[in-house]
């Protein structure tokens, strides 16, 4: 069933955003595998991951996914999207030592850069089969593709590891994630993980925020990055929108409604399609909850509020709100433009 599944193209890829903790923008996707049965419906990865392990299929699962996320890395390219696109590996499909020569064929068919892309291999898999995996592993670091540790604190990683595979980022699992706000010892943890992070000059990303609290403390503890649950729909509806296809933009933005947690950063991100709709009375709304939820500074968002409100013709409060910006980050050159265009609209010289 899985085997015709993945020969028969059944195998869905979906995309959840990565988020700058620091700016609140979407920085990288991550390549999420979804089984779209004909009679089950839709299947969660951890359902048929294993599997395809048991199964021997799991070098053609990686194969269908990592084409599928190239293909995608190469539309956000030509639409002029940086983002890093990563894509999860298991080590049971790290035995062909071509390999990362194949991989690197499909990156130029696409015109792409190996620093845009990031392998993601679980910590538990890999120091179980780490001798294996070392040396396709330090291949492909060498080609300047990223090298992620996922589910960081699941396994039993030790330094010596951590100097013999050249590692960019590890991802802390989303078990010491969730809830960290209200547990002291979970905080300390995800402290002494950043100053871990911080000492192997690695990035360090929090895995399942799901909530305001839990994304306060990993920007107060120092994390660089965070996966937001529930909002591969917004990075969908961005990129439907810029490929022209409206209708079904739409009904993508429609869902964040329904799979929204309580998080700031989406808030901002619908505010910020809205605004680009020229809905701009919904994405001044939105983006004023954003601001009442963030703890922390986001010039992004009082910028796209500045631009909303001119858009709907409030044109001296997009200004004053631009001004506010410019005070504190006088080289922001979205709040310039909207300053000098709304000075312009106003009947001011610059």
């Amino acid at each position: 069933d899985l085997e015709s599944a993945i020969s028969n193209g059944e195998l869905d890829t979906h995309f959840q955003p990565k988020i700058d903790i620091a700016t609140g923008r979407v920085v990288g996707v991550e390549a999420l595998a979804r089984w779209n049965h004909p009679v089950k419906g839709m299947i969660r990865p951890d359902a048929f991951i294993s599997l395809a392990e048991e199964q021997g299929l799991i070098g053609a699962l990686t194969d269908a996914v990592c084409d599928k996320a190239l293909e995608y890395a190469g539309q956000l390219k030509v639409m002029e999207l940086d983002l890093n696109v990563a894509i999860n590996l298991s080590v049971d499909s790290l035995t062909d030592l071509s390999w990362p020569e194949k991989v690197s064929a499909t990156l130029q068919q696409y015109d792409l850069e190996p620093s845009s892309i990031s392998f993601e291999i679980t910590e538990s898999r890999l120091m179980e089969h780490v001798s294996v995996a070392l040396d396709i592993l330090s291949r492909l670091s060498l080609k300047r593709f990223n090298l992620s540790i996922d589910d960081f604190g699941t396994g039993y990683s030790s330094m010596e590891q951590f100097q013999r595979i050249q590692f960019s980022e590890f991802k802390i699992d989303l078990a010491y994630v969730h809830g960290a706000a209200r547990e002291a010892s979970a905080e300390a943890i995800l402290e002494s993980c950043v100053l871990l992070a911080k000492k192997l000059d690695m990035k360090v990303v929090a895995e399942g925020v799901e909530n305001q609290e839990d994304w306060d403390l990993v920007a107060q503890v120092g994390f660089d990055q965070g996966d937001l649950t529930g909002l591969a729909m917004a990075v969908q509806a961005a990129v439907l929108m810029a490929q022209g296809r409206v209708e079904e933009s739409l009904a993508a933005i429609d869902q964040l409604e329904i799979i929204r947690p309580t998080c700031d950063v989406t808030y901002g991100l619908e505010g910020s399609l809205r605004r680009y709709l020229g809905q701009w009375e919904k994405a001044v709304d939105l983006l004023d909850v954003a601001m009442s939820l963030t703890g922390i500074n986001k010039p992004w968002y009082p910028t796209v509020k500045a631009c909303s409100l001119f858009i709907g013709g409030r044109v001296e409060r997009a200004a004053s709100i631009a001004e506010e910006v410019l005070d504190y980050q006088p080289n922001n050159l979205e709040a310039l433009l909207i300053l000098a265009a709304a000075q312009v609209e106003m009947g001011l010289e610059r």
